[in-house]
């Protein structure tokens, strides 16, 4: 636009101007330092509307327009800030009735509003007076009035109050990573640290709101947060934000692209995981659809989508809140952050578990969950009363600061820390929940796209204006030419955003990039700083000085640095508080830069330097590192080990694929091992499915550089070499770390032990500490199938040989002092009495808890104290927990897994007296060189409880009608059901198809010395309770009864020989009662077992025969027949609707395995002695008799 002149006959242009200085006090609000002229509306000596005479007052300065007013640097404070105050006067007259919440929810429902505004509706009342007015004052030489132009600036602002509650709600509502940072902060540190940034991202809106106010006019429209910075401290601030503005809203459309994207290509999967859609394909879907509703020019007409944006939202919402409360947390996704399953926890304070590096997360989700202020000035640029910005701004900043913390802490309540970092993406992908978290997804998609339009929109509006306008005079966006320059540019900017996203790799990473040198900085650094500058100049301004709004010349006392010192020291409190504000935020979007500057450049040299240096591995396409013929902990086979950007992996030839991912990685060690070097991960979950530490040997010395680089430049971990102490002492220190247990010689380390890989820890003597290491069952497993035994199965390690350690024992001399009443490891108060340990015991104390064999191991469901145990012998506290039960005894100690347990017995003792309950356990319960296949539990048949579980009723429903809270009767009857209902494997009990001579349900005999009794099961006999012998009917060959007839006719007993299938033996049971021979052989006739009836010389001959082979003979402590190995996957897991715990009902399965413990029967009857008697770990040679 070129510039005004107005030509006045001599005497006019006077009067003129005496007209125009009469009129700067328009309704009183002028600055009495602008100038001192009376009050002339309504009044003056030209009479008119109160547009007519804010015409003539525009009009007497159009000598000075020109189509530069938005570089022009010799326009004055005082002049923008004159006619900032004369628009303001001005917008009190504008009519507002359909500016509100209301007025934009008629754009929803249809209503029409006025498309004319109140400014041009006046302009055309006034008609010829205008005119006049217009004429009298001249045109320009384009034919335009300072009366038009008015208008036209006028005409073009349309937006009201309500349309930007609307558009920074667009903007700034982000709720779906609130709950995610509350997870990281708790409760109290959520709720304070979000009313803290909403309160300082409040007031930084309303010092934009008031520099906008103070400096914007109908005559000097503000356009963007470039003229604010122009107006306040000239062409160089006006340059840097411009260039970070425009830089913003780009990669903001290219993430949002990327990031919608993912999402579509997610929902193409389907609930079968089936579908697919190409990811670029997704991203083209996504930019064609910015293309079409790109061409919305104007944010009044884009606040209707704005609007349907946010109540998409609320949707989306209040869906999570309510889902989540009715599905579980998604795990799987849970665990890719490394956070294992388990129990919801919640924390008021910090929560337990979480490091510093996890609260700053948390605290800077904070900071840019209120990041929208590079908007505020174009939002209120199309303001038809910026005065009234602040009532829109308010209400979104409300409504948004409750949606953040309503959302947040249900969320947080409903899944803990589980809490995903996209809140509807915790909702869990499978069943029902699929459905709602792809309502999620799609609602999502579709309000990222209003953002991306409104971002696009406005980015577009700041490139225009400041380089298209201000440079190549390109015409307005409001013209003709404007707008179609618009529809040709709007496709154009967005297909460069597309090429971006597209183009560059993990662009998803510099999000942290531009919320530091971006979002930060137009949100907390530039408004205070802007604030500062503003009142600076207008407090700078005296009584004495004048302004003439002619010339725009403003009379000044002084200049420079003393005019702007003086201006800061009218308020130096305010001030000096902006600055330090200001101050900090520079400083955290410094170091948030700093931090990820440096990550890129280092992982840009890194893929530049690092070359190929391993045999059959090196470095790949696709910017991994791998190395072959690498062990993982220990493995029989070797496999390839890769690293990546991502986390790291190891696959064998043939077998399972183990990962680890990057946010799991706590540190790693470089040292010597068996096999070349040895590369030690320690994972932040020491209980996790990595088990704390990650083994991986066979690497080369040159893999060392290579390795270090990834750790440092990818992972951010420490990376530590470390030597072994080789003196071969086996004297030193221990020393407890997070996931391992160090034995140092000298200060370096002789060896290290995984809490992982400890089964069991115990104190035979009073300096003594026994440890126990877990043992596989499958000699041939590669340590990659996950069982029991695998490399990777409950984080245990596999042997690489027959031969595995079992046992290590530390002899720890002497006393250590700890608090009262707690463990060496615990927390305790500073006011607690100190006491004296054993040093054992204190190691002890520690081990069980690290490696979560005691109390630790999880909530106690039910405890049951002083049980008799016939094997192992002694005297028994079980505790009852979720997954395993706990043997707490005066000596040793047992966990036991409920997955080693492999069948329940409930048995009645023929004495009408006890009741038997037997666990038979694989792999079997070890203490010391002795190995117990089966528990065997003794109670008083007459003894009764009372219990109820400790257990929430969510987790009661997890196990249906198996499990009751509350049980009452036989003590041996309640632990069975118990049992059966945490297990769901059946109790077995005798077969109903033998009944004994006295009605009983077993039948006394004796193997070899030992006493007991034969219960004769459904499908197995089984003989307890040492040596405890089990014998499948489908491993029976026969049976043979002997000492029957003859001549020994009288004999009141006989013998049972067992005889095994395919060579595995045989086992002889004798001394049964005569009397048990009928049934016997009814029982065995029912079964289709084989029997033999032998005269008792045969049978005399046999049994010495028997007794005269070793190799035949039962062990004294366990015979186990190894292809008779009873498993799980024989039994059924279902609802054992037959068992009757107060009857003799039987089952349809029993426990598939063959073995035997020693012992006998005299025994039983002094069982509850000391456990610390250890008789039947080895049979020791009878002590000589004394003599005299």
């Amino acid at each position: 636009m070129g510039t005004f002149s107005h030509a006045h006959p001599g005497g006019q242009a006077s009067e003129a101007a005496a007209n125009m200085t009469s009129f700067a006090n328009i309704g009183g609000v002028a600055d009495p330092k602008l100038g001192h002229e009376a009050d002339n509306m309504g009044r003056g000596s030209v009479g008119g509307t109160g547009q007519e005479l804010h015409d003539a007052a525009v009009a007497s300065g159009g000598a000075r327009r020109n189509s530069h007013i938005y570089t022009d640097t010799n326009i004055t404070f005082e002049d923008y800030h004159y006619w900032a105050n004369r628009s303001r006067e001005y917008e009190r007259t504008i009519d507002v009735s359909n500016a509100g919440l209301a007025g934009s929810m008629k754009t929803i429902v249809g209503r029409k509003q006025d498309k004319e505004p109140a400014a041009l509706a006046s302009s055309s009342h006034s008609g010829s007076d205008n005119e006049k007015t217009d004429a009298a004052h001249g045109e320009s030489r384009y034919g335009i009035t300072e009366s038009e132009w008015d208008n036209a600036q006028r005409a073009i602002r349309t937006a009201t109050w309500g349309s930007i509650f609307y558009l920074i709600t667009t903007d700034i509502l982000g709720p779906y990573n609130v709950p995610w940072a509350i997870s990281n902060m708790g409760y109290g540190p959520g709720f304070a640290l979000y009313t803290v940034f909403g309160g300082m991202a409040a007031y930084s809106g309303w010092q934009l709101w008031q520099c906008f106010i103070g400096l914007d006019s109908t005559r000097y429209p503000l356009r963007n947060y470039g003229d604010l910075a122009f107006r306040v401290f000239g062409p160089s601030a006006r340059m840097v934000v411009n260039i970070l503005q425009s830089f913003q809203f780009f990669l903001n459309v290219s993430l949002i692209i990327v990031s919608n994207g993912q999402g579509l290509a997610q929902m193409a999967l389907g609930k079968n995981g089936n579908g697919y859609i190409c990811f670029v394909v997704a991203q083209v879907v996504f930019t064609v659809l910015g293309f079409l509703f790109g061409q919305i020019r104007t944010l009044q007409r884009l606040s209707w989508l704005s609007n349907l944006a946010i109540w998409l939202n609320v949707v989306v919402i209040i869906m999570t809140m309510v889902v989540v409360h009715q599905y579980p947390p998604n795990y799987a996704a849970a665990a890719t952050n490394g956070i294992e399953r388990g129990p919801v926890v919640t924390s008021a304070g910090l929560p337990p578990g979480k490091g510093l590096m996890d609260n700053i997360n948390g605290l800077m989700n904070c900071v840019f969950a209120y990041g929208g202020a590079t908007l505020f000035n174009e939002l209120m640029a199309e303001m038809r009363r910026p005065m009234d910005f602040w009532k829109g701004f308010i209400c979104a900043e409300i409504f948004i600061y409750c949606v953040y913390l309503i959302m947040g802490m249900v969320v947080y309540n409903a899944q803990g820390q589980f809490t995903y970092p996209v809140a509807f993406q915790g909702i869990p992908g499978v069943g029902g929940a699929y459905n709602w978290q792809t309502l999620g997804n799609a609602i999502s998609f579709v309000s990222a796209l209003i953002a991306a339009l409104l971002y696009g929109n406005i980015g577009i509006k700041v490139v225009y204006a400041s380089l298209f306008r201000d440079v190549f005079k390109f015409p307005p966006l409001d013209t003709k030419k404007g707008k179609l320059i618009w529809v040709a540019f709007a496709p154009i900017y967005w297909a460069l955003a597309f090429v971006v996203a597209a183009g560059i790799p993990q662009i998803a990473n510099l999000t942290s990039f531009v919320g530091a040198a971006c979002i930060l900085q137009f949100s907390y650094t530039f408004p205070p700083i802007l604030q500062v500058g503003y009142n600076c100049q207008k407090d700078a301004m005296l009584d004495t000085e004048r302004f003439d709004p002619a010339t725009g010349v403003a009379e000044r006392e002084d200049s420079g640095v003393k005019r702007w010192v003086r201006g800061y020291m009218k308020k130096p409190f305010k001030n000096s508080f902006d600055v330090v504000y200001a101050t900090g935020a520079l400083a955290t979007a410094g170091l948030g830069l700093w931090a990820t500057v440096s990550i890129r450049l280092a992982r840009w040299r890194l893929g530049k330097d690092v070359k190929s240096k391993r045999r059959g591995g090196g470095r790949g396409e696709d910017g991994t590192e791998s190395f072959d013929n690498i062990y993982l902990d220990l493995s029989k086979e070797p496999g390839k080990c890769r690293l990546a950007e991502s986390g790291l992996g190891w696959k064998p030839a043939g077998g399972t694929t183990f990962t680890l991912d990057k946010a799991e990685l706590a540190h790693a060690q470089w040292s010597k091992a068996a096999k070349g070097y040895e590369l030690r991960l320690h994972t932040k979950a020491s209980d996790g499915k990595n088990g704390g530490v990650v083994q991986l040997d066979g690497f080369k010395q040159d893999d060392h550089d290579t390795i270090a680089k990834c750790f440092k430049v990818w992972y951010g971990v420490e990376f530590v070499q470390k030597e072994h102490a080789l003196r071969g002492w086996n004297w030193g220190k221990t020393e407890v770390g997070k996931n391992e247990l160090m034995f140092n010689v000298r200060n370096q380390p002789a060896f290290e032990l995984p809490y992982s890989e400890i089964s069991n820890t115990n104190l035979p003597g009073k300096n003594e500490l026994a440890i126990e290491f877990a043992l596989q069952n499958d000699d041939k497993d590669t340590g990659t199938n996950g069982h029991l035994g695998g490399a990777r199965g409950q984080g245990k390690k596999s042997s690489a040989a027959l031969d595995q350690l079992t046992e290590i024992r530390f002899y720890i001399p002497g006393q250590e002092t700890r608090k009262a009443g707690r463990a060496s490891d615990d927390e305790g108060s500073g006011d607690e009495e100190e006491e004296d340990v054993a040093a054992a015991m204190a190691l002890y104390d520690t081990l069980v808890a690290k490696a979560q064999i005691g109390e630790v191991a999880g909530e106690t469901f039910a405890t049951f104290l002083e049980v008799l145990h016939l094997t192992p012998r002694g005297r028994f506290d079980i505790d009852i927990y979720k997954n395993s039960f706990r043997l707490r005894g005066k000596t040793y100690d047992y966990k036991i897994e409920f997955e080693k347990a492999k069948r329940f017995f409930l048995l009645q003792k023929p004495d009408d007296l006890h009741t038997l309950l037997c666990i038979g356990m694989d792999p079997p319960l070890r203490q010391g060189q002795t190995r117990y296949p089966f528990l065997v539990m003794q109670f008083k048949r007459d003894e009764e409880t009372q219990i109820e579980l400790n257990i929430t009723d969510e987790t009661l429903k997890e196990y249906g009608d198996r499990l009751q809270p509350a049980y009452e009767g036989p003590i041996a009857n309640v632990i069975a059901k118990i049992f059966h209902g945490l297990t769901g494997k059946r109790l077995l009990q005798p077969s109903k198809d033998l009944v004994t001579h006295h009605n009983q349900s077993g039948v006394k005999c004796s193997i070899k010395a030992s006493e007991g009794h034969l219960y004769c099961l459904d499908r197995a006999f089984l003989f307890v309770p040492k040596p405890a012998t089990y014998l499948s009917f489908d491993n029976i060959a026969s049976v043979t009864m002997s000492r029957v007839g003859g001549a020994v006719s009288a004999s009141r007993t006989f013998d049972l020989l067992v005889l095994l299938r395919n060579g595995a033996g045989e086992h002889q049971f004798s001394n049964i009662n005569r009397e048990e021979q009928q049934p016997l052989e009814n029982f065995f006739a029912a079964k289709s077992i084989k029997v033999k009836n032998e005269m008792d010389v045969d049978g005399g001959m046999l049994a010495a025969a028997l007794s005269a082979d070793p190799d035949l003979a039962s062990s004294e402590d366990e015979e186990v027949v190894q292809k008779d190995r009873g498993s799980a996957d024989e039994d059924s897991e279902s609802e054992d609707e037959d068992f009757q715990a107060d009857s003799d009902s039987d089952v349809a399965e029993e426990f598939d395995e063959n073995a035997a413990s020693s012992g006998s029967d005299a025994e039983m009857a002094d069982a509850g002695g000391s456990d610390s008697d250890t008789a039947e770990k080895i049979e020791r040679p009878k002590k000589k008799s004394k003599t005299k």
